[in-house]
């Protein structure tokens, strides 16, 4: 309803009035000084201002208010109705507003004027003329915003589809309900004598009668016999319910002029008529007519009820509902219904008012995969600890680019300005190895075991991402695929195994047509006796280089402790493959523990390897020609690029060298460290130090933040297969700075690094000594476990953080993070408190807070920062305890920070200030999971990792019973991230005992539910799931896993974040298909049966709502 008196409606006038109290004060001084200062400087000195100029002044301290409000403002100041404005007149109001008292009453009290913001049908039965109604839109702004008298969260929503009958029913029985709660009260503090059994029933409807008529008499001024629509809606806000619903503001109107324009007494015998209803067991509708009913209660000049036919109940609802056979149909409407399923301890509730028909729907519903679908739109991230190389050049199309992995992706970038992504999506888990031919046409990625694959190798096209040929999985391939490399003419690829002799096996890419293709050509062990991945990369050599050896080809095998030669003659005549393996001897140099990369060149008839302690080994014959140290002792050489008659290292130590042939030996021009636009650490440009970042071989520990030394997290290894522990320990051996190295296939002036910190720089090379190199960031992730995501509420921005110590900006439209903090301690949670509009009803006004991003770190600390610039803004004062965080959120209003802990509490901290804990909410029994806001920002819901739901009430710090009352079912919740309840009972799969889902999120219209688990699928459902092991959409992508998911703030977007693989994917809702897609799986289950137990008792509430305290 948008309805105002006069011009303005008088508590209108009463925030204007404050918010110039707040202007002036803000200036300093006394008030009254500074009022006639204000005064003084706009009407020339003098000690009277004119009401029109004193408009134009109001303009300047209130911008934004429409003209006839500040009329009306200035018109109020002006006592003597004189036209002018005195400095005593404007300092006496003001100075009784700052002490809370009215401003000075109107000079007439004019018949009000009543303009209703309604639909073009309802605009005439009013009886308002055109102008009215013009006025009425003209100001539409205004009372539709949360400053409008009428306006409060809950009354926002649409009326709804059905009638107003059916919402005034509804509304009715709520009001029973509160009204019932609050007279049990009462009627517990009276004196036993005056509380008998026999009269306890009445007792306590005329205790509920007196509680609406003090309410009513409390907002009547003394003067006056009816109630404004203003005051009728303020005495029945008192007994709403914090979190739910009261009426929207069209059905106020209505109901306002339906009690005979606001009469207290029509409204009680409303109230009465309809509790004898609920006696009776039928609806108010059912009884008189309005037309008869209105005329016994005086008449009145507004529209009859609109007539519906009554709904009958049937024998299957009463069996549905044993309680609810003596209650009225409106009651039935608004019950709230209780649920037991598997997985949750506490009972859960469905929207009240559902009855069978409304949960049979939902069950069929979810019953059936949903519509939308999701699209991978991006990938964030870069597997920068894989085993080995993880970068490598492609030219889909002509078009230079790069190849990575991350996660269980292999992407595609383009190395233009607008770096645009494919992604192959044909691996079940960790995307382990990659390589593509000499062409750049073709990829090849292998992956290890999965629960329920053996590893295999995909042959792909780079240009479109579709898979050609696949090879290994029927358990050929043991583990994991360690290295892979194609033959320098890409007839074959060659892979490496993860079983315990780490065996080669050579697959022919076009086989003859009597041959399987599947079948390995070659089959040879590489290296025993030697925990996997002990080989970690294959490099092809070059036609030329492999002629001079006097074979086809040639192939050189690296990793821990091994380097080999592998000598391959293609059949001749016979048809066999003859192979050879060699050995080379390190004498009289120390062999190394492990040799990381190798470089050919062709020219010098030499081979170059890199090794673990900085050196570079030149082989001729395959013995050691030459030997430098490339880079520091305790720095591996990473990568080898031999091109352009220079040859480039990249290490440990995150330089970049250029070296030259000059006489047998290789001399540095030059050296160079990549600089990254996000530096990622104080001093050492696009990394942190690599002593504090991770740590080398012979400590095996991280250095923490307070200097002490302390164990490294470890990813939590698959059931079935832990060969990932050996991959894990390339995290452990300090393989940091640069870690893959390309020259650029077009620019003779450019280099691509790859760095140990999930980076992927493009570098113009200096020209000489001492300068300092330009780089573009081309992709930037975290390099460890990302703990935490959150969505900014109004633009595509999200946020994450980890174990990695980084806070990342992400922006859904951008290829690069926004803005990257380096923190002091790894992080598990993160909350933004993005612009907020609408604060809540009973606030007045605020100065606008600024946009926060909250951050709970491990040790159970929190951190305060700007948004977008990250700057630091404080650091809450440390709880008593050093559990970590293990959620955050703020409020709707933006106002207070929930934090959930490890050590089962929620702390509720003062976001408008300085964000001290207000109140520690106990009740959990283990950790804090999840945390919702109701709408209002008056309620809390949590669940814990003992699958506990508990409500809580802000303002009171105490716990709601969930026994008793109906907040999951009433309350409008912001949004749902719980993982239990009754909007996602049927998301866990057949066999789950609860713990496999990690994060949840439902979409703004309450249509679709998005789900994260530990199988690193994102599967999307129909929302609410109500039917056991739903049907739903499963997206692969995350290898690990996958620990938060969300809606962007357009709903048209979704982003995932993956734990222990370190990879963010940007996710498009997309209209889906009846056939599955790559990377897509459809699941139905097997029968649409509900998620709830069959046969439990299903209990409805209103007896226990009439008679419930509602505080535990």
């Amino acid at each position: 309803m948008a309805a105002y008196f006069g011009r303005v409606e008088e508590r209108r006038l009463a925030e204007l009035g404050n918010q110039l109290i707040h202007k002036l004060e803000g200036r300093g001084g006394p008030l009254a000084v500074t009022i006639g200062r204000f005064l003084r400087n706009h009407a020339d000195g003098q000690d009277e201002l004119k009401n029109e100029r004193l408009v134009k002044a109001l303009q300047g301290q209130l911008p934004g208010v429409p003209d006839k409000e500040l009329e009306a403002l200035a018109d109020r100041f002006d006592n003597d109705g004189s036209g002018s404005v005195s400095i005593k007149e404007m300092q006496g109001a003001l100075n009784a507003l700052s002490r809370g008292e009215a401003l000075p009453e109107a000079r007439t009290d004019p018949t009000p004027q009543i303009i209703v913001d309604s639909t073009e049908d309802e605009e005439d039965w009013l009886g308002a003329s055109r102008d009215q109604v013009t006025e009425m839109r003209r100001s539409r702004d205004l009372v539709s915003s949360p400053k409008s008298p009428l306006y409060s969260p809950g009354t926002r929503a649409p009326p709804g589809p059905e009638g107003f009958d059916a919402r005034l029913d509804n509304f009715l029985a709520k009001l029973s309900g509160r009204v019932a709660a609050l007279a049990t009260e009462a009627h517990a503090r009276l004196p036993p004598q005056q509380r008998l059994p026999a009269r306890a029933e009445a007792l306590l409807r005329a205790l509920g009668q007196r509680k609406l008529r003090e309410a009513m008499e409390q907002h009547r001024q003394s003067d006056q016999h009816k109630l404004t629509p203003t005051q009728l809606y303020d005495a029945l806000a008192v007994f709403r319910t914090p979190g739910q619903d009261l009426l929207h503001d069209r059905d106020a109107r209505r109901l306002w002029d339906l009690c005979n324009g606001g009469d207290p007494e029509v409204f009680l015998k409303l109230f009465r008529e309809h509790e004898r209803a609920g006696q009776e067991g039928r609806s108010l509708k059912q009884g008189k007519k309005k037309s008869k009913w209105q005329a016994t209660q005086g008449g009145g000049a507004g529209p009859s009820l609109p007539r519906g036919k009554a709904k009958q109940r049937n024998l299957a609802d009463a069996k549905t509902y044993p309680h609810a056979g003596d209650i009225n149909e409106a009651a039935a409407c608004a019950e709230a219904l209780r649920l037991r399923y598997k997985t949750s301890r506490t009972l859960v509730q469905p929207p009240i008012g559902w009855r069978k028909p409304e949960l049979t729907r939902a069950v069929k519903k979810s019953a059936q995969p949903p519509k939308k679908g999701l699209e991978l739109d991006r990938c964030f991230g870069f597997t920068a600890d894989a085993p080995g190389p993880n970068l490598c050049l492609c030219k889909p199309r002509g078009k230079p680019s790069i190849v990575y992995l991350s996660a269980a992706c292999a992407v595609v970038q383009d190395l233009g300005s607008e770096k645009t992504q494919k992604v192959f999506r044909g691996h079940t888990d960790d995307a382990t190895c990659v390589c593509t031919d000499k062409t750049g046409t073709l990829g090849a990625t292998g992956q290890c075991a999965s629960t329920d694959m053996s590893p295999y190798v995909c042959v792909w096209d780079v240009s479109t991402c579709h898979e050609l040929r696949r090879f290994g999985g029927d358990g050929s391939i043991s583990r994991m695929a360690c290295a892979i490399a194609f033959f320098d003419d890409a007839s074959h690829v060659a892979v490496v195994g993860g079983d315990d002799r780490h065996t080669l096996r050579v697959y022919e890419l076009n086989p003859p047509a009597h041959k399987t293709g599947d079948d390995a050509v070659i089959v040879a062990p590489c290296k025993a006796g030697v925990e996997p991945p002990a080989v970690t990369g294959l490099y092809a050599a070059p036609h030329d280089s492999a002629h001079r050896f006097g074979n086809d080809h040639v192939i050189v095998s690296v990793g821990k402790g091994h380097l080999a030669f592998w000598m391959i003659d293609l059949p001749r005549g016979d048809g066999k493959y003859e192979f050879s393996k060699r050995l080379p001897t390190y004498r009289p140099h120390k062999a190394p523990a492990a040799t990381h990369c190798v470089a050919f060149v062709p020219l010098d008839d030499a081979v170059c390897t890199g090794v673990s302690d900085g050196r570079v080994f030149v082989w001729r014959d395959f013995k050691i020609a030459h030997a430098f140290q490339a880079h520091q002792e305790a720095k591996p050489c990473r990568a080898l690029v031999h091109a352009r008659g220079h040859l480039f290292t990249g290490g440990g130590d995150g330089l970049v060298k250029r070296w030259r042939l000059d006489k047998g030996r290789y001399e540095m021009c030059n050296e160079f460290r990549p600089v990254s636009p996000h530096d990622v650490g104080k001093r050492s440009g696009a990394m942190r130090d690599v002593e504090n970042a991770f740590p080398t071989s012979s400590t095996a520990a991280n250095i923490g933040s307070n200097g002490l030394v302390r164990k490294p997290p470890v990813r939590k290894q698959h059931k079935q297969h832990e060969m990932l522990s050996g991959f894990e320990s390339q995290r452990a051996s300090g393989f940091t700075g640069v870690v893959d190295l390309l020259l650029h296939p077009q620019d003779d002036n450019h280099v691509v690094v790859g760095t140990g910190f999930a980076q992927v720089l493009v570098v113009d090379l200096p020209d000489g000594r001492g300068k300092k190199p330009k780089s573009e960031l081309h992709v930037a992730g975290h390099h460890n476990s990302v703990q935490g995501i959150a969505m900014h509420n109004k633009e595509p921005i999200f946020a994450t953080v980890g174990l990695d110590c980084l806070l990342i900006l992400w922006d859904a439209t951008k290829p690069i993070p926004l803005q990257v903090k380096t923190l002091r301690e790894g992080a598990t949670a993160v909350a933004i408190r993005g612009p907020r509009k609408h604060l809540h009803h009973h606030h007045h006004s605020h100065a606008p807070l600024e946009e926060h991003v909250a951050v709970g770190y491990n040790d159970g600390e929190v951190e305060i920062f700007a948004f977008p610039s990250l700057e630091k803004r404080c650091s809450p004062g440390k709880r008593c305890d050093d559990e970590a965080i293990s959620c955050a959120k703020y409020s709707p209003s933006g106002r207070v920070l929930a934090i959930g802990s490890h050590d089962n509490a929620i702390y509720l901290m003062d976001a408008s200030a300085n964000y001290r804990v207000k109140k520690k909410l106990h009740g959990h029994s283990s950790y804090v999971k999840n945390i919702d806001w109701s709408f209002d920002s008056d309620l809390l819901q949590t669940s814990c990792g003992a699958y506990e739901i508990m409500y809580w009430s802000v303002a009171e710090g105490k716990r709601y019973r969930g026994a008793q009352d109906s907040v999951e079912s009433d309350t409008r919740w912001q949004d749902w991230s719980l993982t239990l309840g009754f909007p996602v009972m049927g998301i866990n799969a057949d066999g789950s005992d609860g713990t496999d889902v990690n994060a949840v999120c439902r979409s703004r219209d309450e249509g679709l539910v998005i789900v994260a688990d530990d199988s690193g699928h994102v599967r999307l459902f129909n929302a609410p799931v109500a039917c056991r092991f739903a049907a739903h959409r499963a997206y692969l992508g995350h290898s690990s896993h996958c620990l938060g998911v969300g809606f962007l703030a357009s709903q048209t977007m979704a982003a995932s974040c993956g734990g222990r693989d370190a990879a963010v994917l940007l996710w498009k809702v997309i209209d889906g298909g009846d056939e599955e897609v790559d990377g897509e799986y459809i699941e139905r289950p097997p029968a649409a049966r509900p998620a709830w137990h069959e046969g439990c008792d299903i209990t409805s509430t209103t007896d226990i709502l009439r008679r419930a305290r509602p505080l535990a």
